[in-house]
């Protein structure tokens, strides 16, 4: 008497299950790691306006200490804002 030998395989309906639960944590994850893409470039932006600020600032004071320019004016606008935001 021969014994039958069963293969074992995924059925269509397990497959289609596995299927649709990675397409549901996927479509959960993408808005979160959109908003975690804006808020990096949102920090990038302003650091980049910072280090901006700061090269102005530096050729301002460069400048007023060699004598040429509008740096005494630059410096003058610079130290008003400092002490209109408390810094």
């Amino acid at each position: 008497m021969k014994f039958l030998r069963r293969i074992k395989a995924f059925t269509l309906v397990e497959l289609l299950v596995v299927i649709s639960i990675i397409a549901l944590l996927a479509g959960l994850a993408f808005p979160s790691m959109q908003k975690a893409i804006v808020t990096a470039q949102q920090t990038q932006a302003l650091s980049n306006m910072r280090e901006i600020g700061k090269s102005v600032q530096m050729t301002a004071l460069d400048a007023v200490s060699t004598g040429f320019g509008q740096g005494k004016r630059l410096c003058e606008i610079f130290d008003r804002d400092r002490n209109l935001q408390g810094g």
